[in-house]
């Protein structure tokens, strides 16, 4: 049969100064103390045959019985204050969707919450301007008009044209052009949300042309001369070329300082991680190329500790793979070297792991 919880416990000589120091008391007749801790060899044995318990190991034991059911009870209260973000989602979902057969978007507070949180939400090309998003969850971060953090949930996955994505200011997609792409809602209306596009890494256009109160990159895209989407796969942060891109093509990259800054094809105004493929054609004697993150400082040269460096040997090539920070104008940092002759760089842009959203490698 089913069980359902008690709303009591069996507190039983419970006598305490509110600390958790037990304060016995002393029976004036017998001059007992009326808890009495019993022996270990009694522990031990147990009650004998025709034993008749004295009341004060009695009343310990069933003292500790509830103490330890009260600790165990208020270790699965705070196990429930600590359930996991899907089952808050699962919970309140349900029970929105209870009240309202209609509800296909929830949102509510949880200021508890990290503001960098992002589950799901993977986008895909599925038409030559035309996206998908799975569903997912996302926590929402405030408008400067607005105070405050929500979390929000989409339950099904949403395809449709970047121009549906657009604002008023941007009327059709135009050519060779980064889009941020936005997860938006309006706390002051319970069924307003919606997914948006951008120029502008801080989702300005979205908010002078519609009332959303809060808005969260959730990834980019980057059309071609067409335009079309440049076609991308998704994994979680990650986002790759489904065709790495050459940035640099048979480039004779300058040894002198500053250090030269080359411009990859990854997202505006952000810093991400880019991974790329770096190769250098040596001729003449052994060539090499230094490679740093774009933010770092290009004046004061290499440093073994933030810059790596690719030899190859004269009359010969090499590449690496590697990841590389950029800098918000989605530039690294590359200077030659070696003994007599030249060398030519390539340089190709693999993907690149995206912040999506979080603040402080945004512009």
């Amino acid at each position: 049969m089913p069980y359902t919880r008690p709303t009591k416990l069996p507190r039983y000589t419970f006598l305490d100064d509110g600390n958790g120091t037990d304060n016995d008391v002393v029976n004036p007749t017998s001059g007992q103390n009326n808890v009495v801790e019993p022996s270990e060899a009694k522990k031990d044995l147990g009650w004998d045959f025709k034993e008749f318990p004295p009341r004060n190991w009695m009343n310990w034991l069933h003292r500790l019985t509830g103490q330890w059911l009260g600790f165990l009870n208020q270790q699965e209260q705070d196990h429930e204050t600590r359930i996991t973000l899907g089952e808050v989602f699962d919970t309140a979902y349900a029970a929105a969707v209870a009240e309202n057969a209609n509800t296909s978007n929830l949102y509510f507070s949880l200021q508890a919450m990290s503001a960098d949180y992002i589950a799901g939400m993977r986008l895909r090309k599925t038409g030559t301007l035309r996206l998908s998003i799975d569903p997912g969850s996302v926590a929402v971060q405030r408008t400067t008009a607005f105070n405050g953090t929500v979390i929000s949930t989409v339950p099904n996955t949403v395809d449709q044209l970047l121009a549906d994505w657009l604002t008023a200011s941007h009327p059709a997609p135009a050519a060779n052009t980064w889009y941020h792409l936005f997860y938006c809602i309006d706390t002051t209306k319970t069924t307003s949300w919606s997914y948006k596009a951008d120029t502008d890494i801080g989702g300005a256009t979205i908010l002078g042309d519609t009332t959303y109160t809060h808005l969260r990159r959730i990834g980019s895209v980057l059309t071609d001369a067409t335009p079309e989407i440049i076609d991308f796969f998704q994994r979680g942060d990650m986002f790759y070329w489904k065709d790495n891109v050459k940035d640099v093509n048979g480039v004779a990259v300058p040894s002198s300082y500053p250090m030269t800054a080359y411009g990859l094809t990854t997202p505006e105004d952000v810093e991400v991680d880019a991974f790329v493929n770096i190769r250098v054609n040596a001729t003449g004697s052994a060539q090499w190329n230094w490679v740093m993150d774009g933010i770092q400082n290009p004046a004061s040269g290499p440093n073994p500790t933030i810059a790596r460096q690719i030899t190859a040997a004269g009359g010969n090539s090499a590449h690496i793979e590697t990841a590389v920070r950029t800098n918000l104008d989605r530039e690294i940092y590359l200077r030659s070297g070696g003994g007599a002759g030249s060398n030519t760089t390539d340089l190709y842009t693999i993907g690149w792991k995206d912040p999506r959203g979080r603040k402080e490698l945004e512009a």
